[in-house]
């Protein structure tokens, strides 16, 4: 928001006087304390702000871009001949969508597209579930009572935030 103010060559109590709102208000607004409703996004858009960047990060021409390319891609794919010509012209398109990213997010892609199939299944299927996949053990929380197997007889019992050390000793 504060990019689009920026551009607009606005002060806070200027922008937010577009928006109806204090300056504290438009403070809150770009710390990211308080979101925006309705009203405001539609006044500021009317002198010109780009709400979907705000909104989105992204600004509408990228959206009109990436949206351009998809059908595009998907006319290609229609009407390229072999698989390698439909495969050759898909990696094109997804160059092009690519550009229009935010490097943090080209990134992202690029590691995902490196990663072997059942990595990237894995890797889905954390981010889906929003948090550690199934089969990886979460970091244990501050009150959480752990126990460790550390091999050769040794078991570690304890809270997270600190723990003591059992040795197992065997009587003959």
């Amino acid at each position: 928001m504060r990019d689009e103010r920026s551009r607009l060559k606005l002060n806070q109590t200027d922008f937010g006087d577009v928006g109806g709102v204090t300056k504290k208000t438009q403070l809150l607004y770009e710390s990211g304390e308080r979101v925006p409703d309705a009203k405001y996004l539609s006044a500021i858009a009317a002198t010109g702000a780009d709400v979907l960047y705000i909104l989105t990060g992204h600004n509408a021409a990228t959206h009109a871009a990436v949206a351009a390319l998809k059908a595009a891609s998907g006319a290609a794919t229609r009407t390229a001949g072999t698989p390698d010509e439909q495969a050759a012209l898909q990696e094109a398109v997804f160059m092009q969508m690519r550009r229009g990213l935010p490097t943090d997010e080209q990134l992202l892609l690029d590691a995902y597209r490196a990663l072997d199939p059942a990595a990237r299944k894995k890797l889905l299927g954390s981010l889906l579930a929003g948090g550690s996949p199934p089969d990886e053990k979460r970091q244990p929380e501050s009150e959480d009572v752990v126990q460790t197997n550390t091999g050769e007889g040794v078991v570690q019992i304890g809270k997270a935030a600190g723990s003591i050390t059992v040795k197992n000793r065997s009587r003959r």
